[in-house]
């Protein structure tokens, strides 16, 4: 199981210790698929921008499920939240700073779950990992 984790990276403080942290907690065999190391990839490059976005596109056509932290508005994390759920891999909007707040219509709409509880979350990605998300 491939669990792509979305979440702000320009104009955030530490946009790495949530994804290493979320990363050595996931179940033995799963794969976390971090958008920071595919940005420090093609850093540097001409086009760089382009670049990040198609990798970006590319590594969430080819994950199971996304797992977005939600806390502070992103564009690229919104983009990506929009786009996962367009190609039908499932995305769960994770706020654990904000238990309770309401949520953008565009977030309710795009997220097959949201919640401040990372277990919540993690059931819900074992749930995915057993049966296959159908877009309904």
């Amino acid at each position: 199981m491939k669990v792509y984790l979305a979440g702000g990276i320009f104009g955030v403080a530490d946009p790495d210790t949530w994804r290493n942290d979320v990363a050595a907690q996931l179940p033995k065999g799963w794969e976390a698929v971090n958008p920071l190391k595919i940005e420090r990839h093609v850093s540097g490059t001409t086009d760089q921008a382009r670049r990040i976005v198609e990798a970006d596109l590319t590594a969430l056509e080819n994950v199971d499920a996304v797992l977005a932290l939600i806390d502070e508005p992103s564009w690229g994390t919104g983009m990506e939240i929009f786009y996962a759920s367009s190609i039908a891999v499932p995305v769960i909007g994770w706020q654990p700073k904000h238990k309770g707040r309401p949520n953008s219509p565009w977030i309710q709409v795009h997220c097959v779950l949201v919640t401040s509880d990372f277990a919540e979350a993690m059931k819900h990605l074992k749930k995915i990992n057993k049966v296959p998300y159908v877009k309904g």
